[in-house]
């Protein structure tokens, strides 16, 4: 029913007052690229459009101006080119998901600005390049999923620092497989309790 009546009815937007909150779009058979008209709606909390392999093009560069978010979900589609530097403005980011897709080049160092970070999932993509020592900065981190990639170098000594943020929840996942790093544990992280699996 889009275009069809008020913003609030629209299928997938969850609106408060006159303000786009929400877009949970995912498995709609969404075709094209996402416009970047997109990152004008300034107070948007959720980006969710994955699952749908239609989705082509790169992730917009102004995606730094939705400093309100907090998920953004853009798994199993057909993205291409590289994750925006900018995506590290984004500093409410809860989760990024941003699984299988073709995604290329560095991990943004940004990313480690994110501090209410938990999740950060970019597997089965074709980043390439070091694993960015800032991610050791994600002091409140329990997801890291960086496998089925073609990330190179050693693992950063400072990132054994996310494998001490278990706190309560009692774990953190943490998956560099399937890369083509440099497989030496930092002797930082030897008293560290961790299974590799």
């Amino acid at each position: 029913n889009w275009l069809t009546g008020p913003v609030s009815s629209w299928y997938g937007v969850t609106v408060e007052g006159e303000t786009v909150l929400k877009l949970i779009m995912y498995s709609n058979n969404l075709q094209g690229e996402i416009p970047s008209e997109v990152c004008n709606l300034t107070e948007l909390t959720d980006l969710n459009l994955g699952h749908d392999s239609g989705l082509i093009g790169e992730l917009p560069i102004e995606i730094g101006q939705l400093s309100q978010l907090q998920g953004l979900f853009i798994g199993y589609c057909s993205l291409s080119g590289t994750i925006p530097n900018f995506i590290g403005n984004c500093t409410r980011l809860n989760f990024i998901e941003l699984v299988k897709n073709n995604l290329s080049g560095p991990i943004p160092p940004e990313i480690g600005n994110l501090d209410s970070l938990r999740i950060l999932d970019l597997h089965d993509n074709q980043l390439s390049g070091p694993i960015p020592p800032e991610l050791g900065n994600l002091d409140n981190l329990l997801e890291l999923h960086l496998n089925k990639n073609s990330l190179t170098g050693k693992l950063p000594v400072n990132l054994g620092g996310i494998l001490d943020n278990a706190g309560s929840s009692g774990y953190v996942l943490f998956d560099v497989s399937e890369n083509q790093l440099t497989y030496s544990i930092p002797f930082s992280w030897a008293n560290i309790e961790i299974l590799f699996a």
